[in-house]
Protein backbone atom coordinates (compact mmCIF):
# COMPACT_ATOMS: atom_id res chain seq x y z
CA UNK A 1 0.00 0.00 0.00
CA UNK A 2 1.36 3.48 -0.81
CA UNK A 3 1.83 6.20 1.34
CA UNK A 4 -1.22 8.14 -0.10
CA UNK A 5 -3.52 5.59 0.81
CA UNK A 6 -2.21 5.10 4.29
CA UNK A 7 -1.94 8.81 5.40
CA UNK A 8 -6.08 9.44 5.25
CA UNK A 9 -6.26 6.25 7.61
CA UNK A 10 -4.22 7.27 10.02
CA UNK A 11 -4.54 10.68 10.24
CA UNK A 12 -6.34 10.99 13.99
CA UNK A 13 -2.94 9.02 14.81
CA UNK A 14 -0.15 11.09 13.00
CA UNK A 15 -2.01 14.64 13.97
CA UNK A 16 -1.51 13.68 17.98
CA UNK A 17 2.20 12.60 17.22
CA UNK A 18 4.55 15.28 18.48
CA UNK A 19 6.30 17.29 15.66
CA UNK A 20 10.51 16.48 15.96
CA UNK A 21 12.16 19.58 16.71
CA UNK A 22 9.16 21.88 17.63
CA UNK A 23 9.56 21.79 20.97
CA UNK A 24 7.13 19.09 22.37
CA UNK A 25 4.33 20.84 19.97
CA UNK A 26 2.11 18.28 18.63
CA UNK A 27 2.11 17.49 14.19
CA UNK A 28 -1.48 19.37 13.90
CA UNK A 29 -0.87 22.45 15.56
CA UNK A 30 1.55 22.47 11.85
CA UNK A 31 -0.94 20.91 9.89
CA UNK A 32 -4.69 22.37 11.10
CA UNK A 33 -6.11 21.84 7.50
CA UNK A 34 -5.97 18.50 7.61
CA UNK A 35 -6.01 17.51 11.48
CA UNK A 36 -8.66 19.66 12.61
CA UNK A 37 -12.40 19.78 11.10
CA UNK A 38 -13.63 22.94 11.56
CA UNK A 39 -10.51 23.96 9.81
CA UNK A 40 -11.62 22.59 6.51
CA UNK A 41 -11.37 25.24 3.87
CA UNK A 42 -14.54 25.72 1.98
CA UNK A 43 -13.99 25.17 -1.77
CA UNK A 44 -15.25 27.32 -5.04
CA UNK A 45 -18.42 26.62 -6.75
CA UNK A 46 -16.36 25.67 -9.67
CA UNK A 47 -13.72 23.52 -7.52
CA UNK A 48 -13.17 19.72 -7.92
CA UNK A 49 -12.85 18.36 -4.49
CA UNK A 50 -9.79 16.95 -4.26
CA UNK A 51 -10.17 13.93 -2.15
CA UNK A 52 -13.64 12.67 -3.77
CA UNK A 53 -12.92 9.27 -4.78
CA UNK A 54 -15.72 7.74 -6.60
CA UNK A 55 -16.67 4.20 -4.71
CA UNK A 56 -13.56 4.77 -2.56
CA UNK A 57 -11.09 3.70 -5.46
CA UNK A 58 -7.89 5.48 -5.71
CA UNK A 59 -8.29 6.14 -9.44
CA UNK A 60 -12.05 6.57 -9.52
CA UNK A 61 -11.22 10.64 -9.39
CA UNK A 62 -12.85 13.63 -10.94
CA UNK A 63 -10.26 14.21 -13.48
CA UNK A 64 -9.19 10.28 -14.17
CA UNK A 65 -12.72 8.40 -13.77
CA UNK A 66 -15.63 11.10 -14.39
CA UNK A 67 -13.77 13.49 -16.87
CA UNK A 68 -13.57 10.12 -19.76
CA UNK A 69 -17.47 10.15 -19.83
CA UNK A 70 -19.01 13.16 -17.79
CA UNK A 71 -22.42 13.09 -19.12
CA UNK A 72 -22.85 9.52 -17.87
CA UNK A 73 -20.79 9.48 -14.85
CA UNK A 74 -22.00 13.04 -13.11
CA UNK A 75 -26.02 11.90 -12.87
CA UNK A 76 -24.35 8.65 -11.10
CA UNK A 77 -25.49 8.42 -7.44
CA UNK A 78 -22.85 8.87 -4.25
CA UNK A 79 -23.85 6.17 -2.08
CA UNK A 80 -23.37 7.08 1.32
CA UNK A 81 -23.21 10.60 0.85
CA UNK A 82 -27.12 12.06 1.04
CA UNK A 83 -28.09 15.57 1.13
CA UNK A 84 -28.84 17.43 4.40
CA UNK A 85 -32.20 19.18 3.05
CA UNK A 86 -33.62 16.52 1.01
CA UNK A 87 -32.35 13.28 2.62
CA UNK A 88 -31.58 12.07 -1.82
CA UNK A 89 -27.80 10.92 -2.45
CA UNK A 90 -25.94 13.25 -3.63
CA UNK A 91 -24.60 12.99 -7.17
CA UNK A 92 -21.14 12.53 -8.38
CA UNK A 93 -22.07 16.50 -10.11
CA UNK A 94 -21.93 17.82 -6.55
CA UNK A 95 -18.04 17.05 -5.94
CA UNK A 96 -16.87 17.41 -9.11
CA UNK A 97 -18.63 20.52 -10.69
CA UNK A 98 -15.17 21.79 -12.74
CA UNK A 99 -15.34 18.52 -14.44
CA UNK A 100 -19.55 18.22 -14.70
CA UNK A 101 -20.94 21.90 -15.14
CA UNK A 102 -20.84 23.83 -18.03
CA UNK A 103 -20.38 27.04 -16.90
CA UNK A 104 -17.60 25.96 -14.94
CA UNK A 105 -16.00 25.08 -18.16
CA UNK A 106 -16.06 28.18 -19.77
CA UNK A 107 -14.49 29.80 -16.98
Amino acid sequence: MSQDTMWPKYTTYRCRKIQPESGGKKVRKFCPGTCKKKCKTPRGKCENLKTFRFQGRQKFTCDLYVAVKPVKRCQKDVLGKKDEVNGKLKKIKFFCPATCKKKCKTL
